[in-house]
């Protein structure tokens, strides 16, 4: 067994153009004495530059034809549905945890071998903590806790409940708003839970609520049997929710609230109910009590994938200082973690993954664009340097491992892309339907979510996810009509060509380069990805609503929510960066080399099929 250790910190989002302007202004000292004694690169990241894409292409060494990943939302060809594009649902012979029913198996779409199972083979342990794309959790040689993709207790990547007396249900919320009213003071209520099997057929589980008005600003919350006082601007502390899902069994969440007002409306924000890691309902760890054991050691903590609520800032139901609160309070449970297995670090791999740093930069980077439609307005020091303050936290969280690891460990800093403004959203279903591509039922003008009004007769190709496009291709497609082959080729280059000449009212250039799938992909699943893949230029994106597959009245519109950075652009935009003690061939470097490099040090090759090259 080697007695080598390697820590590697995976900071998503962390922007190199970023951290050499704070390294130049003396912020960041850790990250400048890695760059200055052993290396700091650039790296290529994916394309498209997505999270689960990135982190995919990093674990397996290999690009999206072979690691199944191409997107946060992919399509069901058979029925033009959107899907989560990092796990797959099959059916089985076996009862659903949750409703009872004979129902899917939920599995990774991630293919290909993790390097962490190179390792595990050749007897070298891992602890790879949050990583994304690693749901449900699979044996290993170690353990591992689940990051992006793991979903909240209803199998969702999460919703958020917004209890109000002065509001109304919103259809266009991405959280459940639940209008309720005082009575004598009092308000009854219910959270709601996973589905479960009812004797009339499936239903919402629930657990009761209780809020009772007390003087001061404050609230009396019980829920289920669990009571706590609530002043105005707090956040409560974890609540564990107990839901009947038969006569016999129960299924267990978590959950927070944090009060916005009490009187003399009521506004209580409660995240999405977490996966309990007391009592997991779900695969989150390996092995299975290494949630429990987590637990025990740190405490409570957010168990689904991407716990950050950003739409409850978009929509106004968090504030921009208590999304803040919320986002630091998740990287002390991640640091708890880290801390915990540093201790007991003496050989191996131990892996952290840290997505403050991209989640902070998503939502507050208006505040470093004074051209944004939606640019920073508040005077909160912490709000208006969130990005800056988080960087340099990150320092410090680097030179607390560096100290605790000590100099015979090599470490590997590593983010999966970059950052820039996001201006502009392009509505890709809209451009085509413009453009004659796409055509919707009885001459409508505005193309509902899940492409329910299209035309599938007259459509010759379509869009789902965040800048890919499909050919509706006979054979494939459940209505296709495009023929493989020439007039299928025919169709993407008259696509590429005019898409790749998209202008703004302004004169200015929409797209960088418009990708066909044969340029991006090769493997066994290179036809599960789009046919074509938009590289926008900088400011631009694909919308929001491009990823249901809407197409909205306009192609292009300011963006106008909160959500104000990204990097769904072209790849050349938006490098990620690695940094490190050892001594690295950086030139040049792509995410594919960095399972390769760990790999490496360690004495083995990299993987039968990685496409990357030791970096050491």
């Amino acid at each position: 067994m080697s007695s080598k250790k390697m820590l590697v910190l995976g900071l998503d989002g962390f922007d190199p153009t970023l951290a050499e302007k704070f390294i130049a202004e003396g912020l960041l000292p850790h990250f400048k004495k890695l760059a200055e004694s052993g290396s700091f690169a650039r790296v290529a990241t994916s394309n498209p530059p997505q999270s689960p894409v990135a982190w995919s292409c990093l674990i397996s060494g290999t690009n999206p034809g072979q690691h199944d990943v191409f997107d946060f939302v992919i399509r069901d060809p058979k029925s033009y549905m959107p899907e989560i594009g990092m796990t797959e649902r099959k059916k089985t012979g076996m009862k659903d945890l949750f409703s009872g029913l004979t129902g899917p198996a939920v599995s990774t779409r991630r293919k290909g071998e993790a390097f962490w199972d190179v390792l595990g083979k050749n007897h070298v342990k891992s602890v790879v903590l949050r990583m994304p794309v690693s749901f449900p959790a699979t044996q290993m040689e170690g353990r591992l806790l689940t990051g992006m993709g793991t979903p909240d207790i209803r199998g969702t990547q999460g919703m958020f409940t917004f209890f109000t007396t002065t509001g109304q249900k919103d259809p266009e919320s991405r959280g459940r708003i639940t209008p309720v009213a005082w009575k004598d003071n009092v308000i009854e209520t219910e959270a709601v839970g996973p589905r479960v099997q009812g004797l009339t057929g499936p239903k919402d589980a629930t657990v009761p609520i209780r809020i009772q008005k007390l003087k001061g600003g404050k609230i009396k919350l019980t829920v289920s049997t669990t009571a706590m006082e609530l002043g105005t601007g707090e956040w409560s502390p974890w609540v564990r929710l107990t839901f009947k899902a038969n006569v016999v069994n129960e299924i267990t969440g978590i959950c927070r609230f944090h009060l916005n007002s009490a009187d003399p409306g009521l506004e209580l924000f409660m995240t999405p109910v977490n996966i309990d890691p007391q009592a997991p309902a779900m695969p989150i760890s390996y092995p299975t009590e290494y949630a429990r054991e987590l637990f025990e050691k740190v405490g409570n903590y957010y168990t689904q994938g991407m716990p950050y609520d950003t739409w409850a800032m978009n929509e106004g139901k968090l504030t921009e200082e208590k999304f803040l609160e919320q986002a630091y309070s998740i990287l002390d449970e991640n640091l708890a973690m880290m801390r915990m297995e540093l201790d007991r670090f003496d050989a191996g791999l131990v892996f952290c993954y840290f997505g403050i740093t991209d989640l902070i930069s998503h939502m507050f980077w208006r505040y470093s664009d004074p051209e944004h439609p939606k640019k920073g307005v508040s005077t909160n020091p912490a709000v208006k340097n969130a990005i800056r303050d988080i960087y340099k936290r990150m320092d410090e969280v680097l030179g607390e491992a560096m100290t605790k690891v000590g100099p015979d460990t090599a470490i590997l800093v590593i983010s999966d892309h970059g950052f820039g403004s996001f201006r502009r959203s392009v509505h890709v279903n809209s451009w085509l339907r413009d453009n004659g591509f796409l055509a919707l039922k009885d001459g409508a003008k505005v193309g509902a979510d899940f492409l329910t009004n299209v035309d599938w007769a007259k459509t010759r190709a379509y869009s789902v996810g965040f800048g890919g496009i499909y050919i509706n291709q006979f054979g494939r497609e459940k209505d296709g009509i495009v023929y493989k082959g020439a007039e299928t080729e025919q169709v993407k280059k008259e696509i590429s060509d005019k898409f790749a000449a998209l202008k703004d009212s302004n004169g200015a250039a929409v797209v960088k380069r418009v990708y066909t799938s044969a340029e991006l992909y090769s493997g066994p699943y290179a036809g599960n990805g789009p046919d074509l893949f938009i590289g926008f230029d900088t400011y631009y994106r694909a919308s929001w609503q491009s990823g249901l597959g809407s197409a909205p009245k306009n192609v292009i519109e300011d963006n106008d929510r909160l959500w104000g950075g990204d990097h769904l652009c072209d790849p050349s935009l938006v490098p990620g960066v690695i940094f490190s003690n050892l001594k690295l061939n950086g030139a040049n470097a792509t995410l594919l080399d960095i399972g390769p490099t760990i790999l490496k040090h360690f004495g083995l090759p990299a993987q039968a099929d990685a496409e990357g090259k030791p970096l050491n």
